[in-house]
């Protein structure tokens, strides 16, 4: 990490990471309180006694001998921390001139977020800056207050809860699909099955439920959903698109889903995380509920 002494303070990780680590007494205790990995917490420790120039903990075969100094220091940055706190959370004047930082992957920033933008600000009483990112950020290192992951189990290193479990469906293009019925099994075994990354064998699967064997060649694969829906507005092929990514254009006669047998990945759980110094804040349970409830009208 680097050390910015210009800005005068070392990362507030650091701190809260030297903090717990001298009221708990060994690193891997702080880390399981952190909710971090028992590396980062040793490496916050270390590049806090580096900004201060002085070495406050006596690594030794038997553990960590903690002097008075460091007791007392930790103590007050503790009182310091509390009071830094409060006065960026806005818990109580319900406002905060601090930016909102949300991370979330390009399918909810392009059909959920984009569309209440307003909305969005108005929870927070704050500017919001909102990241596309694919994969896990950071939330210390990258500065995310929260973030939407796409993850088979619930992340061991910060404060979540699952947000949904998401169903595809396959759809055509009104174009491609032509005078086929939708329930046909033709247009199957006849247009291009465009692939995604993410979602593994989904196609093998689904015509094996269907009960009609192995499916044909798969001539297109994209990484993110978003491109796999391109593909399919543009008459290219069948991909599998989640509903509240397809409703739009299902709704103007664009795109047509495919009979009512969806495919389910155990991949495809999404899971609304905060950072730890976050997640206390009311604004993050409202933006939670207010989000579950979006969710819901997307998928009716």
């Amino acid at each position: 990490m680097k050390i910015t002494r210009n800005r005068g303070l070392p990362p507030i990780s650091n701190i809260e990471s030297f903090i717990k680590v001298v009221e708990l007494g060994s690193v891997s205790a702080a880390a399981d309180d952190l909710s971090l990995t028992q590396s980062a917490v040793s490496r916050h420790v270390i590049d806090f006694e580096r900004f201060i120039n002085k070495s406050l903990l006596t690594r030794g075969a038997t553990g960590l001998v903690i002097n008075d100094e460091a007791k007392q220091l930790a103590a007050k940055l503790s009182l310091v921390l509390g009071d830094l706190n409060s006065l960026l959370s806005g818990v109580e004047s319900g406002n905060s001139e601090k930016t909102i930082r949300i991370s979330a992957p390009p399918i909810f920033c392009i059909h959920l977020f984009s569309k209440y933008c307003d909305q969005i600000q108005s929870l927070f009483g704050a500017n919001v800056e909102i990241t596309s990112k694919l994969g896990t950020p950071d939330l210390i290192e990258d500065d995310i207050d929260i973030a939407i992951i796409n993850t088979p189990t619930s992340p061991a290193n910060y404060v979540g809860e699952l947000l949904m479990t998401t169903e595809y469906f396959p759809y055509v293009s009104r174009k491609l699909l032509g005078n086929r019925s939708p329930d046909s099994l033709d247009v199957f075994l006849t247009e291009n099955l465009i692939d995604q990354r993410s979602l593994n064998d989904a196609w093998t699967v689904y015509f094996r439920e269907k009960g009609i064997g192995r499916p044909p060649g798969i001539r297109t694969t994209f990484s993110i959903i978003d491109a796999a829906l391109a593909a399919v507005v543009n008459n290219q092929g069948l991909a599998f698109i989640p509903e509240f990514a397809a409703k739009d254009f299902v709704a103007n006669g664009t795109i047509i889903r495919l009979g009512a047998t969806s495919y389910q990945s155990a991949r495809s759980r999404y899971y609304l995380v905060a950072s730890r110094s976050f997640s206390a804040d009311p604004r993050y349970a409202q933006f939670h509920e207010w989000l579950k409830v979006i969710m819901t009208k997307t998928q009716a």
